[in-house]
């Protein structure tokens, strides 16, 4: 063992005791700082383009938007497999990199390919691609009350927005909600009336609702930009848009010919809270995630909000991960303490007491420095059990040499009988 770590501190206890005191303070010091997450964060590596194609079938989905899509990214380096997705109304491209390829070079390499197609279907909406990553759910918080539909929704959303302010809160999704949808109905006989198509009344709406730059005025005081602002938002905008005018100036407007409704898709969804209409607000950390002080916001944040809300509306965190994270822990501390005794008292059986204590904390002294080398490692705490079993291996040889440096230590026994060596310091 000349030369050896060990056996340098085996001659020099001291800088062995530093070491030990300084592991123990280190480990205590580091725990509050570790990322506190119930599942280790994956590497996703994808990058997905999605592009709604309102009224069209999976079929023409798939042709007029998933292989063009494929054809404009198929040669790109750093993919390793594209997927795709066609659904009633949207498409969906999935692509995985390489192994080591950065991802955000291939999402901007495939955003330049998707922003060049031109032979997209006019009716499908702008291509939107997005690199995907990982997020840790903290919590759902549910509002419940007796609201009506568009009341719930306004609502939820102001809340949506005030939670995603808060501390170790990343996104806030507003989830279990139908989307706004404004409706133009025309009877056959109201086109036939006016003389009008179908088509005249869609490229009226498309020419009308919308936003146009017309350029800057310059001018000593500085440049005035100019700027046509017509887009419609809800039914009194659209009631408004012309459809023709007629030569003595008379109007003809969307409102007087088609039925227009503001509210909502028609989805077939109902949900309820405690027999309540209500909404869901999905909680979510991205990185460096602590499940419990992101806990410790979400009910202190609900707990001031509660009092302000309308009468008969409810805010309740309904699903919390630092519950199951917490139980966790309990369970982790209550089998290493159970652990380290019964190790303890098999150890007083076939050592010296001194001994055993000696190596009882080296174990202790093992899991402690286990925690406090993580955070230099960039390793996650739910990953300690892959390094437990290397440290308290450590650990017990070095308690096992160092019991050569105590006042009456144990020499190598054998039986001459049987040729039996002590397990604990045979060489």
């Amino acid at each position: 063992m000349v030369g050896t770590p060990l056996s340098w501190f085996i001659r020099n206890p001291i800088a062995a005791n530093l070491l030990m005191v300084l592991l123990i303070i280190g480990g205590f010091m580091t725990v509050p700082s570790l990322d506190k997450q119930f599942f280790p964060t994956p590497e996703i590596n994808q990058v997905s383009v999605t592009m709604p194609f309102p009224g069209a079938g999976p079929a023409e989905v798939e042709e007029q938007i998933c292989i063009r899509v494929e054809e404009a990214i198929h040669d790109l380096t750093g993919i390793k497999e594209i997927r795709s997705i066609a659904q009633q109304g949207m498409g969906t491209i999935l692509i995985e990199a390489s192994q080591d390829y950065p991802v955000q070079r291939l999402t901007a390499d495939i955003k330049t390919r998707v922003d060049a197609i031109d032979t997209f279907p006019s009716d499908a909406e702008r291509p939107v691609v997005t690199e995907l990553t990982y997020r840790h759910l903290m919590a759902v918080v549910a509002l419940a009350g007796d609201l009506d539909e568009y009341e719930l929704k306004e609502l939820g959303e102001t809340l949506r927005d005030e939670l995603a302010r808060q501390p170790y809160v990343s996104v806030v999704d507003l989830q279990t909600t139908k989307p706004y949808e404004v409706s133009v109905d025309i009877s056959e006989s109201a086109l036939r009336r006016y003389g009008l198509s179908f088509e005249n009344v869609v490229s009226a709406i498309q020419g009308a609702s919308l936003n146009l730059p017309a350029g800057a005025i310059k001018s000593r005081e500085g440049d005035v930009r100019v700027q046509t602002r017509g887009q419609a938002y809800d039914r009194a905008d659209f009631e408004r848009i012309v459809l023709f005018t007629k030569r003595d100036g008379t109007e003809l407007l969307l409102g007087d010919v088609a039925d227009i409704r503001d509210g909502f898709a028609d989805w077939d969804l109902n949900v309820s809270f405690d027999g309540r209409p209500s909404l869901e607000m999905y909680v979510y950390v991205t990185s460096n995630p602590d499940v419990l002080r992101t806990s410790d916001t979400i009910r202190q944040w609900v707990a001031k909000r509660q009092p302000s809300l309308p009468p008969g509306v409810e805010l309740s965190v309904w699903r919390d991960s630092a519950k199951d994270f917490s139980g966790r822990v309990d369970t982790l501390l209550k089998n290493g303490i159970g652990g380290l005794l019964l190790v303890g008292i098999v150890l007083v059986l076939f050592l010296r007491p001194k001994l055993a204590f000696w190596v009882g904390t080296g174990i202790a002294v093992a899991f402690l420095g286990t925690l406090f080398m993580v955070k230099y490692t960039g390793v996650s705490p739910t990953w300690c059990r892959c390094l437990h079993s290397s440290w308290c291996l450590a650990l017990w040889w070095t308690m096992r040499l160092s019991s050569e440096r105590l006042s009456t230590p144990i020499r190598p026994v054998e039986n001459s009988a049987r040729g039996v060596h002590c397990l604990v310091c045979t060489r």
